[in-house]
């Protein structure tokens, strides 16, 4: 178990704090019975698939790369929704608490992005997101989920100018996607390679940042 955040301010307890560990065990759900058994099983069926020499194989290898990148695309974005939702409300019920008033910041906390999410924290909280070592793995998250969400546009440019290990510069396999995929800008979401091993951080920024929460209002009454 981590240590709580250092240097921070005392926690203020709000009623909303007591669900965090339930939102630390949807995700540990949600990747448990649906993101692990399925990722799992298409990358044995990929293993397992034969990969030429004849372009019959190779094609069916592609298409079946292709259907694994989708997957995991859409399981970051799965993700990303579930720990944006979460932690939009739990912005909502600080500021219904503690301050500010929500009527004047509810556009901020439904629409707002990553930098104004980070600013309401500190209004409400006393002190910055990063203070949490699962910050950067969140941020990242937040930025990957948008991509998913948005496609080509300024967030995947900022994605890859930021995290260009993300986006893979090799052909596609088939001769069909190289020649219709092929020519795209570095920074397409068709060149997002999200990996399990992405999607596992990502899993564990999320409980470990709710663990954490509640961890803090745990250590307030005490």
């Amino acid at each position: 178990m981590r240590a709580l955040p250092a240097g921070i301010p005392p926690w203020q307890p709000i009623l909303h704090d007591g669900h965090s560990v339930g939102l630390a065990e949807n995700a540990q759900t949600l990747f448990r019975m649906a993101i692990e058994p399925s990722c799992s099983a298409i990358a044995a069926e990929l293993a397992n698939a034969p990969r030429g020499p004849d372009e019959r194989s190779w094609q069916k290898w592609g298409q079946l790369r292709d259907a694994q990148l989708e997957l995991h695309r859409s399981y970051a974005l799965a993700l990303g929704g579930l720990w944006e939702r979460h932690f939009r409300r739990h912005l909502f019920h600080s500021a219904s608490a503690l301050g500010p008033n929500t009527k004047t910041k509810l556009k901020d906390i439904e629409e707002g992005g990553w930098k104004t999410l980070s600013a309401l924290f500190v209004e409400t909280r006393g002190f910055p997101l990063t203070k949490f070592a699962s910050h950067d793995d969140l941020e990242l998250l937040f930025s990957v989920t948008s991509v998913v969400r948005h496609g080509n546009g300024n967030s995947s440019r900022t994605l890859f100018a930021t995290n260009p290990r993300l986006f893979s510069n090799q052909p596609h396999s088939d001769w069909f996607s190289y020649f219709t995929l092929g020519g795209e800008p570095a920074h397409s979401i068709h060149n997002l390679e999200i990996t399990f091993d992405d999607l596992v951080r990502f899993k564990d920024a999320i409980i470990d940042f709710w663990e954490t929460i509640s961890r803090l209002h745990a250590s307030s009454s005490a």
